[in-house]
């Protein structure tokens, strides 16, 4: 949009060389005597948002922190192959349990905020979206304030003019004509205040997109709204569930403590056997609520087979007569054998189990006031969205009752004091319109960016016949996506690792699936059985997230679904 001004040769030169240094211009044309048509500066939310998103210091900060989550993912993976070599070699030293839940838990949480890091960027650049909008919108409405300011004072000088000249013939009387030089004083104040405001918020803007918006400058929102009704309402839901960055956190943290739990317990199954630990089965549940007394009973219990296993005395062969010699357990016992592997973590899979029920509540939480965040912002679009209507019909009344004024006028039967009052109205209308309009789309883009970003615009006027959002909120039944569980164990330590699927859903039928990569595409490794294992570089599973599966029936083609979790295991969820 370009907006056309005749102004005066000072004026003129200046506002030209500001436009040609913003235009980065290295010379300035040369400007002729005569008159100068400038056209003032157009500038649009778009470029002015991706102008503050390229200026951010926050956004910069955060990409630093990226980088930095890069580098100690990559850190991560060096010391797990380092330690791997260490374990490989002829000096290979027993570890703690703390010690292997530090190297079993080092790339995941290394990935953890690598995510998080790529996320709050992802979040950041639509809180400065909104905040730009905010603040044009605030600039575009001082404008119209100047707008209506220097209306009325042309208005105003109009009619001093012309009851200076009536009063001249004697149609007017001087009092008339002082006060109507009154008014002329109070709006020229108008215009001066209205510019000021106007002034203060284009530096405001100019101070968040880092530009000199001291100048000449125009601001325009077009016409937009969005089609809400519940289906809309719940579809935006699902997609937050699964893209807002608070709830993100607290479902990977969720995972996270599960990959801990799960862990531990084949730390456990490791170093003291699985019939060790088949006393805690039946206590145990990844889904339910865990009885706790239950299971400390058992856990001690079991605690106590491990510490029987030391006590007592043990025969062995000596180079010295009496070759045979008792010799009490203890004295055989290695550094982290027994007891000794827990070392100051005696209690660490219980402590464990309650972080992960802390994290699944925490994660529930967070979940039900997303939702309830959602459908507050939903219920003021609809509550912006009626009195934008209700503003609407009202100018159509307006511009109406302007329509028969005039006709009235034709014929006499209305003064033209009358029809001027009439078509004020109508101007206020039209005022009353835009000022809902811009409370509208600022409801909006409150939506939107709870919702990350899924409100789908549209342009133009918002129809009259919409939802009403009046009836109850009801959410439809959710459809269930998960499809089974993955499973990643090791088979040569720090070099290869075999992956396998299981616990699929019921009627799911498959025979075979193949692993690809989200980024590349790539398949990785060969078509495998359903129950088969695929065995592959421990770098094709070092991002869990990256990966998805194709399932098979026979040669047909079936559900996809993405990886969940962190290893050793997690859920399939069909894309």
């Amino acid at each position: 949009m370009v907006h056309i001004f005749i102004l005066n040769k000072k004026t003129a030169a200046i506002s030209l060389i500001t436009a040609c240094l913003l235009a980065g211009q290295s010379t300035v044309p040369i400007l002729q005597s005569s008159t100068v048509v400038y056209a003032a500066a157009a500038l649009s939310l778009q470029e002015l948002t991706a102008r503050a998103i390229q200026v951010s210091p926050d956004l910069k900060d955060l990409n630093s922190n990226l980088e930095k989550k890069k580098q100690e993912l990559i850190q991560a993976y060096k010391a797990i192959n380092i330690q791997a070599e260490k374990d490989a070699s002829k000096h290979a030293k027993e570890h703690s349990l703390s010690r292997d839940i530090d190297l079993g838990t080092k790339v995941p949480n290394a990935q953890l905020e690598l995510k998080k890091a790529e996320r709050e960027i992802e979040n950041k650049r639509r809180e400065i979206g909104l905040e730009i909008e905010q603040l044009y919108i605030n600039a575009y409405q001082a404008q119209l304030g100047v707008q209506k300011a220097q209306s009325e004072l042309k208005q105003a000088q109009v009619k001093v003019d012309d009851l200076t000249k009536k009063a001249i013939f004697g149609y007017a009387k001087q009092a008339a004509v002082d006060a109507a030089k009154k008014e002329l004083e109070t709006v020229q104040s108008s215009v001066t205040v209205a510019t000021l405001a106007f002034k203060s918020s284009r530096n405001e803007l100019g101070q968040k997109v880092g530009m000199d918006l001291d100048g000449d400058f125009t601001f325009d929102v077009p016409r937009q709204y969005a089609w809400l009704n519940q289906t809309v309402l719940w579809q935006m839901i699902a997609r937050a569930e699964g893209t807002d960055l608070e709830l993100w956190k607290a479902i990977e943290a969720r995972r996270l403590a599960e990959a801990k739990v799960n862990l531990i317990r084949q730390l456990y199954t490791n170093k003291f056997g699985a019939q060790t630990m088949q006393i805690l089965e039946s206590t145990y549940s990844s889904t339910k609520e865990t009885d706790y007394a239950a299971f400390m009973a058992k856990y001690n219990e079991m605690l106590a087979n491990i510490e029987a296993k030391w006590r007592g005395k043990v025969w062995v062969l000596v180079f010295s007569f009496p070759f045979l010699k008792q010799v009490p357990k203890k004295d055989l016992q290695g550094e982290y054998e027994g007891m000794r592997y827990f070392e100051d973590m005696q209690n660490s899979l219980p402590l464990a189990m309650l972080e992960f029920d802390k994290a699944r509540l925490k994660e529930s939480d967070t979940r039900q006031k997303l939702v309830t965040k959602i459908k507050t912002s939903y219920l003021g679009v609809k509550q912006s969205e009626a009195s934008y209507i209700l503003a609407m019909k009202a100018q159509d009344h307006a511009r109406q009752a302007t329509k028969d004024a005039e006709q009235k006028k034709k014929f006499g039967v209305l003064k033209q004091e009358e029809l001027d009052a009439v078509k004020a109205s109508e101007v206020q209308a039209g005022e009353m319109v835009t000022s809902a309009f811009l409370a509208y789309k600022l409801s909006l883009s409150k939506l939107d960016l709870d919702t990350s970003g899924s409100v789908v615009y549209r342009n133009g006027l918002l129809p009259y016949q919409v939802d009403s959002g009046l009836d109850p909120l009801v959410q439809p039944p959710s459809v269930d996506l998960l499809l089974g569980g993955w499973k990643l164990e090791p088979v040569a330590e720090g070099m290869t690792s075999k992956f396998t699927v299981g616990d699929l859903k019921d009627g799911l039928q498959a025979t075979h699936f193949t692993l690809h990569s989200k980024k590349t595409g790539k398949q990785i490794g060969e078509r495998t059985a359903i129950k088969g294992e695929l065995l592959h570089l421990n770098l094709a599973f070092s991002d869990i997230s990256d990966l998805y599966i194709v399932l098979y029936n026979g040669d047909q083609k079936g559900d996809e679904a993405v990886l969940e979790g962190y290893a050793p295991k997690g859920t399939l969820t069909k894309k």
